[in-house]
């Protein structure tokens, strides 16, 4: 859903006027700008809440031993 709202706004742009498209090419190079930074943000969330368990997991097996 994330990908799909700036290919979306891509394709009214070309429905659009002349005048109008140019502010619109905008408007979807932001949004997908925004698209690519939040799944980032979520791919590096998912590596270091990985990373903390890993750690949580080395320390029980030294705990138990």
């Amino acid at each position: 859903m994330i990908i799909a709202i700036p290919l979306q706004l891509a394709l009214v742009a070309f429905l659009l006027n002349e005048k109008l498209q140019k502010y619109y090419y905008e408007i979807v190079i932001i949004c997908s700008v925004l698209s690519i930074c939040s799944i980032s943000i979520g791919v590096y969330n998912y590596i270091k809440k990985r990373g903390k368990i890993k750690i949580l997991k080395d320390e029980l097996i030294e705990i138990r031993e």
